[in-house]
This record gives C-alpha cells, structure tokens and sequence, in this order.
C-alpha cells in the first residue's frame, strides 16, 4: 500500500512539474547538481517546494513501511485528528444512496476528486460544495476526509466553521494553555483542509480576518482546500469577507452544486 502512495506521488510530481535532476545536473541550468541537493536557479526554486514536500511525506511512509505497528498508529492518530463527527465517522461513498439524478452528479464529481487525490495535493486543487441545506453536503465532505486518510495516508482536518472560529477565539483567554498561532498553523499546515458551512460564521472583523488567514496561506501553499456552504461563492465573498477570499479558490477549483430539495423534510 505504502509503496503505491510512494511510487504514485513521485510519477505525479515528475509528470506536473518535470525532472528536477539530470545526470547529477540541474534539468534547468545545468549546474553539478547531487540528487539529494536543490538547485535556486530560478525555474528549479519554482518546483522546490514541491520536491520537498513529497520527500518529507515518501521519507516518513518509508519509515512507516518497515513498521506495521508505526504504520498503524500513524493511520490511527490521523483518524483522531481528523475532527470528523461521530456521526458521520466510518462511512464509505457506498453510504450516500443517489435519490436523484443530481445526487448521482455531485457524488460522481466528489469521487473523481478523491481518485485523483495525489494530483490534488500537489496541484492545491481545491474543491467547493454549494447547494441547499440538508442535501447531504456535510456527509459527502467527511466521507472524503476519511477516505483520503484511509486510502492515501494524507493528513486531512475538517471543521465547522463556526466551531473552527470558536476554538481560535478561545486562545485569546490567558487561561488557555494553545496559543492562537498553534490552532492556526494546525488549520494551516493539514495536507487537506474540509471547512464546512461557511456561510453559517457570524461575520465580525475578527472572524473574516481569521477565515482569510487560513484560506489564503493555504492558497499561497499551494494546498488543497474544500468548503462548503449554503450560500453562492459570490453572496459569500460580499457578505462574509472583505477580501476575494473565496472567490481565488476557484482558479483552482471544481465547484460543485447541490441543487436537490432538502431531503431532511
């Protein structure tokens, strides 16, 4: 399994960004080049980043490769800090019965999302879910949490919103021992980020401001980010943010749209 997720994340890499290395020269300009060294001329620092990060995760499935056990517990501390709700925990996409024709869209462009998750992750696709409440938006987002945790080793957090800006608040007391800067990079840093019913914030200064923090580090990583919510991505970038926040997310993005009636009633 392991060496799969390897083999599949350098091929990607070489396949979107080309060989960084060739003949112990740099591909770009030539300089004597060690393959575990990184040249900065200018087209190699563009892809650095990206060599380097599939390194530091083919490094530790290396490590989790020889271990059963590390490999187990390192899948295991994943799940626990996914933040996917019990309720929603364990389910497959065998789990999301297609009622209507749209259903079998979304579902169809959710998982075409998660078999090309490699790509994703090294391209900062991101992923937009809008469409009505009780439609099955939340369902689908853990599932594909879960699923890219299960099937690939990534690490994948999601949060609700309100709750996300709630747990970021909540450093602001002195009685809390997280610093503000912690639950941000924890935000930050994951190798997918679900944020679900963005649309749901009470949108003070504070909270735009910290929403934009998250968003656009991770668009300026080149990480991939999925949110979902009720409202138009346009009502969304006017009525809850000052800033294009989401709205830069689609140049990079498959929106997908729920326009079934709630199912809850």
């Amino acid at each position: 399994m392991l060496k799969t997720i390897r083999d599949n994340l350098v091929n990607e890499l070489k396949t979107i960004y080309g060989t960084r290395v060739k003949d112990n020269k740099c591909a770009f300009c030539g300089e004597d080049l060690d393959p575990k060294e990184y040249c900065f001329c200018p087209a190699a620092n563009k892809i650095n980043p990206f060599y380097k990060r599939v390194r530091k995760l083919t490094d530790n499935f290396a490590i989790y490769g020889t271990d059963d056990d590390m490999r187990k517990a390192a899948l295991k501390h994943r799940f626990n800090i996914s933040g996917v709700p019990i309720k929603y925990s364990g389910l497959t996409f065998d789990d999301y019965k297609e009622i209507e024709t749209t259903d079998a869209k979304v579902k169809k462009l959710v998982l075409a999302y998660f078999k090309d998750a490699v790509k994703n992750y090294l391209t900062g696709k991101c992923l937009i879910l809008i469409g009505n409440p009780g439609t099955g938006k939340t369902m689908l987002m853990t599932i594909l949490v879960e699923s890219i945790i299960r099937d690939y080793m990534f690490t994948a957090r999601y949060a609700n919103c309100v709750e996300l800006i709630n747990e970021i608040q909540d450093t602001y007391s002195s009685k809390t021992p997280k610093s503000t800067l912690s639950v941000l990079n924890k935000y930050r840093d994951a190798d997918f980020l679900f944020i679900d019913d963005l649309d749901k914030i009470n949108a003070t200064a504070d909270s735009k401001k910290l929403i934009y923090s998250i968003i656009n580090d991770r668009y300026d990583r080149v990480l991939p980010t999925i949110i979902s919510a009720n409202s138009s991505v346009e009502v969304l970038d006017e009525k809850y943010f000052d800033e294009p926040t989401v709205s830069r997310l689609l140049e990079r993005s498959t929106e997908v749209r729920f326009t079934q009636k709630n199912k809850r009633f």
